[in-house]
């Protein structure tokens, strides 16, 4: 668990440095920043990766199906509370 999140943390700041701080004024030069931040996208999934990879082998099968579920429950916490604010 460590490890992964040392790269989230890492990959994180990575991903943060390569967002322009301004705009492009070319498309030659936005074609540009896009690329770069592709790349820096493909760059940050493959350090995660394993380091996620060996988190979620290291889980027993009943931590497994509650962390596949993690995401469904903020989802549906995150609609919620959006419903309930527009009340």
């Amino acid at each position: 668990m460590a490890a992964l999140k040392l790269a989230s943390r890492d990959t994180t700041d990575q991903l943060r440095a390569s967002c322009l701080s301004q705009v492009p004024q070319t498309p030659v030069e936005r074609l540009d920043a896009v690329k770069t931040r592709l790349q820096a996208m493909v760059d940050a999934m493959n350090t995660i990766r394993p380091k996620l990879e060996a988190f979620y082998t290291s889980l027993s099968d009943d931590q497994k199906a509650r962390f596949v579920l993690i995401p469904w429950r903020r989802r549906r916490n995150a609609s919620a509370a959006t419903q309930d604010s527009n009340r």
